[in-house]
């Protein structure tokens, strides 16, 4: 064999089982058509917090002079070339150090585009590395294991129009910058849509969200999802919800633009005579974000006639092991049943430290996987972790809930944050927290106290027994501890 583990796809999840991997001593290769840091450091996670982050300082400068600051004769705006390089430089500056910490730490970084053709082969259709190596034209690799990490893709959902310039996905959004864009319409308010709102309306684009689902960020709490609503209006955010897409279409004369018609669960049905067209409703915008989902990778990856079972994905057992031995797959690629769940990008570095473990001959897993933090990046910032008491009661947990709320939070009123809250769910028998929802400052730091107190097992006199310092978000935690044992 070439190497004891060829892993293919370098993002969270394939970089993370490579350091793993070869940390425990395995000779380990790493295959990337594109840059090491997959969907997440390029085209994902990274970019979209650096244009957030650029965002709120712009929002910031705005509402100074409220706060007893000059900033000058004329008003803050923004230049979208400079705001897209600002994300180039950094986007850059993370792929390099990583390369670079992969080939200190031996593993062998591959180009180009991985095929898995038997148990223990991949073909790789080589291409130049970001360093300018030449390529070749085609390669055989033998390894001891496989593990498939090629992540996902967006879905551009199949409405009438959904090819026409301008209708972009979020990988294409991000890869050049708006020039001339004053209206923005984005179809889907999941995570991904209601960050890029939150962003480019702080920049003064005028958005609009249409949502197939009841709400914005639906599959959230549903008091963290009715603040998120109602502070994005707040902040002139457009919200359309319960409304399907129907068509897009250019926008009539010389303006420009593209018109999205959707229908509006419970609308009436179109007078006689009348076109479809008439009945539904629209809006209009310079660009159309399709937020409407990813999907996992698999075209490609395997040999015709060889591949493991798939259902939404790469199904896999508790190992991270698919249905063909000595094949393993972790991050977006795999199916629902694949502990962790939740498609984020430290799910799926979670998932390759577990998977490089059991592979490497451990029995216990170096990572919980039972409780998965996932974080919205809006002002104030959205975490949440464990179970939601909806979801505790949908199990039949005898479970509670008790808030924090912050609006004398000291930190919170220096900040000018808006409906900020922390949220406790516990079992009412034995008063360990299950879950946590959390809305406000730096909440996808704080939220990784309640992982771990749900990971290990502790209870509300636990959370309640901890000083946390004066003055700062943290301190509602106190609060919400000590409101869940009053009710006891």
């Amino acid at each position: 064999m070439d190497f004891d583990l060829i892993i293919v796809g370098a993002g969270p999840g394939g970089y993370t089982a490579a350091f793993a991997a070869a940390g425990r001593g395995m000779k380990t290769a790493l295959i990337e058509k594109d840059r090491v840091g997959g969907t997440c450091l390029n085209r994902g996670c990274i970019p979209t917090k650096t244009i957030l982050h650029t965002a709120e300082q712009l929002r910031e400068l705005r509402d100074a002079s409220a706060r007893g600051l000059i900033t000058g004769a004329g008003s803050a705006d923004w230049v979208p070339s400079a705001l897209y390089a600002e994300k180039a430089s950094v986007t850059a500056q993370l792929s390099e150090g990583l390369a670079k910490g992969l080939k200190a730490a031996g593993v062998e970084v591959i180009y180009g585009t991985a095929k898995i053709t038997a148990v223990h082969t991949v073909e790789v259709k080589t291409s130049p590395s970001p360093e300018g190596e030449s390529a070749a034209a085609s390669k055989t690799f033998t390894a001891e294991n496989i593990c498939v990490a090629a992540g996902s893709h967006p879905v551009r959902i199949p409405v009438k129009g959904a090819d026409l310039p301008g209708v972009l996905t979020s990988d294409e959004f991000l890869d050049n910058p708006p020039e001339s864009m004053k209206s923005l319409v984005i179809i889907g308010g999941g995570v991904i849509g209601t960050e890029f709102a939150e962003a480019y309306s702080a920049l003064g684009v005028d958005v609009t969200i249409i949502e197939m689902m009841p709400s914005v960020l639906a599959v959230l709490d549903s008091d963290l999802s009715k603040n998120a609503a109602l502070i994005l209006k707040k902040r002139g955010v457009k919200i359309v919800t319960g409304a399907a897409l129907s068509a897009i279409e250019k926008a009539p004369g010389d303006a420009g633009g593209l018109t999205c018609f959707y229908a509006k669960k419970g609308r009436k049905p179109a007078a006689e005579g009348a076109s479809e067209e008439t009945a539904l409703e629209s809006v209009t915008g310079d660009v159309v974000l399709m937020s409407t989902g990813r999907r996992s990778s698999t075209d490609g990856l395997f040999a015709d006639g060889f591949a493991p079972a798939m259902n939404r994905g790469i199904t896999v057992n508790e190992h991270f092991e698919t249905s063909i031995p000595g094949i393993y797959a972790i991050g977006d690629v795999t199916g629902p049943e694949a502990p962790g769940g939740v498609k984020l990008a430290h799910t799926a570095a979670a998932q390759g430290r577990a998977a490089a473990a059991y592979m490497a001959g451990e029995t216990e897993a170096p990572v919980d996987l039972s409780a998965v933090p996932s974080c919205v990046y809006m002002k104030p910032e959205i975490a949440s972790t464990g179970l939601s008491l909806d979801e505790a009661k949908a199990r039949g947990i005898p479970a509670a809930a008790a808030r924090g709320v912050m609006h004398g939070n000291a930190r919170t009123v220096i900040a000018h944050s808006e409906r900020s809250f922390v949220k406790l769910v516990y079992n009412t028998q034995t008063q360990k927290l299950i879950g946590a929802q959390l809305m406000c400052e730096n909440a996808s730091d704080i939220i990784s106290e309640y992982t771990e107190a749900i990971v290990k097992g502790l209870t509300l006199k636990d959370l309640s027994a901890v000083i946390r310092p004066h003055p700062t978000f943290e301190e509602a935690g106190t609060d919400a501890a000590e409101a869940a044992l009053s009710k006891l």
